[in-house]
């Protein structure tokens, strides 16, 4: 059963991954799967996910396509929700109250006043553009229910041997990758002999939600802000999650055991080890 109302969802894996819990929600409590329009090559994420209805389109640029594909979902639908309205030409921001505290952000050759809290975090806007609260957003879990055990156990055993304990990292990304690798990897390095270090930028999983079979096995995740950081909200694993700077940063919800600002890397960046170094 689908319902008359479609959310705009042309985000990489990440961008979805963030507003899954609100979905799995929004079936729980109606029985009916929300539709979600998005791009072909990222709509597979919700492959995972039985309470949704996806809706994958070609031809869309998941950073420039918005504004034509919410002019296909009008067609078909009555009601159109965009998540990430920044990325829409032409959509008004959620204007802030007459002499009420604002920042302003630039983006798509668009200036816009926004207050603090709603630019706190895009992840949080996200939430609130579909209708959700923060608290809601803190704390519905993400349930990835139609996982594949047989494809990820061909990643566990052709990416670790499972000697030792795993750690895993990935510091690229699209939107906001680290850019501070080699640093970082000074203080990982030296744990060779205790640890089994896996990059998770070199693993072509089938599916983005395969690598759920590694983070269950895996003694710590150190990860930038980008889909693998998300994806450890489905996970117990332990996380050193570094986040972008300002409003472009995530509010983890994954087990963290460290967080920190790309900004705070250069003095930070020894904790990194520190926490990996106390887990084991």
């Amino acid at each position: 059963m689908m319902t008359n109302h479609c959310y705009v969802h042309l985000g990489r894996f990440g961008d979805i991954i963030i507003l899954l819990p609100g979905l799995k929600y929004l079936y729980d409590t109606t029985g009916v799967k929300p539709n979600v329009m998005a791009c072909a090559e990222f709509a597979t994420v919700m492959e995972g996910c039985s309470y949704v209805q996806a809706l994958p389109v070609e031809g869309f640029s998941w950073f420039k396509g918005v504004g034509e594909a919410v002019k296909l979902a009008k067609i078909h639908f009555n009601k159109v929700t965009v998540p990430k309205w920044w990325d829409c030409p032409g959509m008004e921001p959620p204007a802030p109250p007459d002499g009420a505290p604002f920042v302003e952000i630039s983006h798509m050759g668009r200036s816009m006043k926004l207050e603090p809290e709603e630019w706190d975090s895009y992840q949080y806007s996200q939430w609130k553009a579909c209708g959700f609260t923060k608290e809601q957003m803190l704390s519905l879990p993400l349930v990835f229910d139609l996982r594949d055990q047989d494809r990820e156990a061909f990643l566990v055993r052709h990416h670790t041997q499972m000697k030792k304990p795993v750690v895993l990292y990935n510091f690229s990304g699209i939107s906001n990758p680290v850019g501070l690798e080699p640093e970082i990897m000074r203080e990982l390095l030296p744990l060779k002999d205790q640890v089994e270090l896996v990059d998770l930028s070199r693993i072509h999983a089938h599916r983005i939600y395969d690598l759920l079979g590694l983070y269950d096995r895996a003694a710590c995740l150190v990860t930038g802000d980008t889909a693998t950081l998300h994806l450890a909200a489905a996970s117990r694993v332990p996380t050193v999650a570094l986040l972008a700077n300002g409003g472009a940063g995530s509010i983890p919800k994954c087990n963290t055991i460290l967080t920190m600002r790309y900004s705070e890397l250069m003095a930070r960046v020894k904790e990194i080890r520190t926490a990996v170094e106390t887990l084991l």
